[in-house]
């Protein structure tokens, strides 16, 4: 007993969409906006530490790097 694919289209569509009727659960919007607005406060009251020192570090790899770049063209034969 074959089916065809038309009636096995019409057979996996209508079992999918029982399915997804069936479980789909909507959560309260009110809710989930009061938990979204706790976080943001949360966050924006949370302390901004900046280290003065990570751009001074920056700065001194770069130098260091671009000097050893220097050196190893000097003592490098070409």
């Amino acid at each position: 007993m074959a089916i065809s694919e038309k009636e096995l289209e019409r057979i996996i569509g209508s079992h999918l969409s029982r399915e997804l009727d069936a479980n789909i659960e909507v959560p309260d919007i009110n809710n989930q906006w009061q938990t979204i607005k706790n976080q943001l406060l949360e966050e924006e009251n949370l302390p901004v530490i900046k280290n003065p020192f990570l751009k001074h570090k920056r700065i001194i790899v770069a130098c260091h790097d671009s000097s050893i770049c220097g050196f190893i063209k000097f003592y490098i034969p070409q």
